[in-house]
């Protein structure tokens, strides 16, 4: 299959599961953060997260996980730490992940 066709900045596409073409990225990520800060500058204004009729922007996720990060730190956790989330399936499971990965 010719890819030379396709542009899609810092990834490529690979086909696997057949005929079926599944985006990859080029690089590894340096981590789950790096990969939500990414999409935040890429496409700030672009849907990220949607449950129920709730709806968020890859901005508003990191300036919201970038504040559950910043009130994780003040409460003492540090890059190392381990967290542990007891969370339902809401959006604010998802933002708690990110903002634990955003310290490390």
């Amino acid at each position: 299959m010719d890819w030379s066709q396709y542009s899609i900045p810092a990834m490529q596409l690979e086909a696997r599961f057949g005929d079926r073409v599944v985006p990859a990225f080029c690089e590894r990520p340096k981590s789950v953060w790096a990969m939500v800060a990414d999409a935040a500058s890429r496409n700030p204004d672009g849907e990220a997260l949607v449950c129920g009729i709730r709806r968020m922007t890859w901005r508003e996720v990191a300036q919201q996980s970038a504040q559950i990060a910043a009130g994780l730190h003040k409460l003492g956790l540090q890059s190392g730490d381990r967290v542990a989330l007891l969370l339902g399936n809401r959006i604010e499971f998802v933002l708690a992940m990110f903002g634990a990965a955003q310290l490390g």
